[in-house]
C-alpha cells in the first residue's frame, strides 16, 4: 500500500488528528510538512529596504503568540550570565519534557485504540482441509 494522498500536505496534517495519529506514515509526513513550512517560497527582491534605527541595540523580543525555542535564547550581557543560562536550560528541559509527554500520551491512546479495535473485530475461523489417509 502506498502513501496516502494527504501525505506531506500541511492542509490535512494535524498532530492531534486521530486519522494522522493512526497513520503509519505520520512521522515521515510530519517531517515533510515541517520541511516545507521552513522553505522560503517568496522571491526576494533585489532592492531591500532597511529600517531606520536609533543606533541602540535592544533585546530580541518575540512578537504576538510566537515563542523563543531551544537555542534562541536572548542573553543580557550586562547582567550575570550563569543565572540566565540556568533559567533558559530549565525552560528548555521543561518544554522538551512536556512535548515528549504529549507524544507519549498520544502513543498510548493510539495503542489503546488499536487494541480495542482488535478486541472488537470478530475472528473468522478458517476450517483446515481434511487430511487424506
Amino acid at each position: 500500500m502506498g502513501k496516502p494522498n494527504c501525505y506531506g500536505d500541511s492542509d490535512y496534517y494535524s498532530e492531534t488528528s486521530r486519522i494522522c495519529n493512526a497513520c503509519g506514515y505520520r512521522a515521515d509526513c510530519k517531517a515533510q510538512v515541517n520541511k516545507d513550512a521552513h522553505r522560503n517560497w517568496s522571491n526576494p527582491s533585489k532592492t531591500t529596504k532597511t529600517k531606520q534605527t536609533n543606533g541602540a541595540i535592544g533585546p530580541i523580543m518575540p512578537t504576538g503568540s510566537s515563542h523563543l525555542g531551544v537555542g534562541h535564547s536572548v542573553y543580557n550581557h550586562g547582567d550575570a550570565l550563569a543565572p540566565q543560562f540556568m533559567r533558559y536550560v530549565a525552560f528548555s528541559i521543561f518544554e522538551s519534557t512536556l512535548e515528549e509527554s504529549r507524544v507519549l500520551v498520544q502513543s498510548m491512546r493510539n495503542n489503546y485504540t488499536q487494541q480495542q479495535i482488535q478486541a472488537s473485530t470478530p475472528l473468522v475461523e478458517i476450517a483446515e482441509p481434511k487430511k487424506e489417509k
